[in-house]
């Protein structure tokens, strides 16, 4: 065999061997990206949920319009706040129902839907014969909160609050006079404590800011997020939305 037969040769094996090489790294990219972009099985979403909701909640209200139009079936797994966020984040729920802005810093697998759903009015509570609150300023009190409540971890995690599971606990920690107010918001509040315990308790009117509340998706869901974002804002263009909002009950 001559030397040029061999040039030859070996420069076609080169040749192919560098398409071989182009038409894997296609492949392998081709079958990440698919990996990435997941359709729900059965057109069943599992959203990540921290209480048990009614019909009249406004993020479960609009949420359930919203998918039904795009032919999808929701579902609510109940957890404490925190974990309700990592199984979100690490992708074995869906996503998460309700929560504030921003929450994609901290979560960067989860895809903000923008579009408020709810809002929360976010109060301090604190016992009527606890004078000393009225006059101090936060950073002088003992503060409780909900555990991984993203909204308050935020506001309140530098006065070194004291944390509870579950807002029952919240409360019970309030009215036992252990923390000297409570960050919560206010409908939800209502829900947690009888007539005559609500009659023991104050709002501290200089804490009361009001939160929007968004839908999120993890981003394995891709190709469902365009879809679901048009179809609430659709429903936000049409007053569904402000009216779920309205006559929201927790």
């Amino acid at each position: 065999m001559s030397i040029l037969t061999i040039t030859c040769v070996r420069h076609l094996f080169i040749t192919f061997l560098h398409v071989f090489l182009i038409l894997l790294a296609s492949s392998i990219s081709l079958l990440a990206k698919a990996s990435t972009e997941i359709t729900p099985q059965n057109n069943q979403i599992n959203l990540s949920q921290v209480r048990h909701v009614g019909e009249n909640d406004c993020a479960y209200k609009s949420l359930t319009q919203a998918y039904e139009s795009i032919g999808y079936q929701l579902n609510f797994q109940i957890m404490p706040s925190k974990r309700a966020l990592v199984e979100s984040n690490a992708g074995r729920t869906d996503g998460e129902t309700a929560r504030i802005q921003y929450l994609e810093e901290r979560y960067p697998n989860l895809v903000r839907i923008p579009i408020a759903i709810c809002h929360m009015h976010q109060n301090l509570y604190a016992l009527k014969t606890n004078a000393s609150v009225d006059r101090l300023g936060i950073q002088d009190i003992k503060l409780g909160i909900i555990n991984g409540g993203v909204f308050v971890e935020k506001e309140y995690t530098h006065y070194n609050p004291v944390r509870a599971i579950n807002n029952q606990q919240l409360v019970n920690l309030l009215l036992k006079g252990r923390v000297d107010a409570i960050s919560m918001a206010d409908k939800t509040f209502l829900k947690q404590v009888n007539q005559e315990q609500a009659s023991l308790v104050k709002t501290l009117d200089r804490y009361n800011p009001t939160v929007p509340l968004f839908h999120y998706l993890h981003k394995k869901h891709q190709a469902l997020i365009p879809k679901i974002t048009a179809a609430l804002k659709r429903l936000e263009e049409s007053g569904f939305i402000a009216d779920a909002i309205k006559n929201h009950q927790p």
